[in-house]
């Protein structure tokens, strides 16, 4: 059987996992599959049915370590189960195979590298995010109108022009005008 995932990015598929298992030699009878589903969670329906599904001698494949668990501890936790089970866990990426004492010591080390590069991955995030903040930069999308057009916005509302209109002379969304009114505190009408 195979175990297939793909993270909340929209513009992921599980089809070149499947082919990649496929053109491995593996063709599982069944797959289970999660969609949209972060790896950080064991909570996941896919998961789930194939944790209750499985029985002693399957052999569960799988693309990369990262498609069944993003973190180390779930990761040792399921192989423990797994083992437990006397189920063999099969990742292709990483040429693992836990039927043998080397590939449980390199499941392992791999998923204590996984989560180290996790971790830093992360600290460099914050750090960088921090520095533009100190630099008086900030995230986020840019606003649609400059300070001039959202104080022409404003005193429009406050004449009594509709939303829709301020947004068709502005040329922005009216969602844009409503921000820019409730920031103000102008009251709509």
């Amino acid at each position: 059987m195979a175990y297939l995932r793909v993270s909340t990015r929209r513009d992921q598929s599980t089809v070149s996992q499947r082919h990649s298992i496929e053109r491995a030699g593996w063709s599982p009878a069944k797959a289970f599959v999660d969609e949209g589903i972060t790896g950080r969670k064991l909570d996941r329906p896919g998961l789930q049915a194939m944790l209750d599904w499985i029985r002693e001698g399957d052999v569960v494949v799988v693309y990369s370590l990262s498609r069944i668990s993003r973190s180390t501890t779930d990761l040792l936790g399921l192989l423990e189960r797994l083992d437990n089970q006397g189920v063999t866990l099969v990742s292709l990426s990483e040429a693992v195979d836990t039927s043998t004492p080397a590939g449980r010591l390199l499941v392992t080390v791999l998923a204590a590298l996984s989560q180290f590069e996790v971790d830093v991955l992360r600290e460099r995030t914050l750090a960088g995010l921090e520095a533009a903040r100190a630099q008086g930069r900030v995230g986020g999308r840019p606003r649609v109108l400059d300070r001039d057009g959202e104080v022409k916005a404003r005193g429009l509302a406050a004449s009594g022009v509709p939303v829709r209109e301020i947004a068709a002379m502005l040329g922005v969304g009216r969602s844009t005008v409503y921000r820019v009114l409730a920031e103000g505190s102008v009251q709509v009408s």
